[in-house]
């Protein structure tokens, strides 16, 4: 069974929270960033969405929903299969 070793190492106490408000500044900085484009999106996606609801943009009807219908006419045609062969063999 192969062995590992483990390296560890220590901080100091300054170094520790160094490295903790570096983290929390990190997190912070992409808080307000994704809060800005929230606040500056949103407003828009509300907007666009009001007018293509008003105005009838990107409106697809399914076909056949407009009380139409639609039908598809053709002729068909069965076709019977045919009788299988049967094949026997004798022992002679």
């Amino acid at each position: 069974m192969a062995q590992y070793r483990i390296r560890t190492i220590q901080l100091k106490g300054w170094q520790v929270f160094l490295i903790l408000a570096l983290v929390l500044a990190l997190l912070a900085t992409l808080l307000v960033v994704a809060v800005g484009a929230f606040l500056i999106l949103f407003p828009i996606f509300v907007l666009v969405g009001a007018l293509a609801y008003l105005f009838g943009f990107g409106r697809r009807r399914a076909p056949g929903r407009d009380g139409r219908g639609q039908t598809i006419e053709t002729e068909y045609r069965v076709i019977e299969p045919e009788p299988k062969k049967i094949s026997r063999k004798r022992k002679d």
